[in-house]
C-alpha cells in the first residue's frame, strides 16, 4: 500500500501523532481544528475544567466581576460550556452599543459600566 505524501510529511512534522507503527494499521486518523485537543487529553482539553479553573484561580477575576457573570447567568458558580459563554458574549456586545448610544451626562449604562466597556477588547 503506497502513503500519501503528504501524510509523509505530516509523519516526518510529527513523529508523536505516529508512534506506533503496525503491519495490521496502514491507514491514520488525523483530526484537525477543535477537536485535535479532545482527542490528545479530553480531560486536559474541557472546557468546563478550563472555566471552573480560571473561575477559582487567584487574582484572576474580581470578585465584582465574578458577581456580574453570576447575576447574568441567574446562578452561582463559573460559566458552564459554550451556550453561557455566548449569554455572557451577548451582554458585553449590548453593553457596547449601549455605551455608543447618545451622547453627554446622560448614559444606558452607569460610569463603571462605560469604563468597563471601554477597557474591554
Amino acid at each position: 500500500m503506497s502513503i500519501n505524501p503528504k501524510l509523509k510529511r505530516i509523519a516526518r512534522r510529527y513523529p508523536a501523532l505516529f508512534q506506533y507503527e503496525s503491519p495490521y494499521m496502514a491507514r491514520k486518523l488525523i483530526i484537525f481544528g477543535n477537536g485535535l485537543g479532545m482527542a490528545l487529553d479530553p480531560a486536559h482539553f474541557s472546557l468546563d475544567r478550563a472555566l471552573e479553573e480560571i473561575w477559582h484561580r487567584p487574582n484572576f477575576l474580581k470578585d465584582i466581576h465574578k458577581q456580574l457573570i453570576e447575576r447574568c447567568l441567574q446562578r452561582q458558580g463559573p460559566p458552564e460550556g459554550e451556550h453561557e459563554l455566548d449569554t455572557l458574549h451577548q451582554a458585553v456586545t449590548y453593553c457596547k452599543a449601549l455605551a455608543q448610544i447618545g451622547e453627554g451626562n446622560v448614559h444606558w449604562l452607569t460610569e463603571d459600566g462605560l469604563r468597563k466597556v471601554r477597557t474591554s477588547p
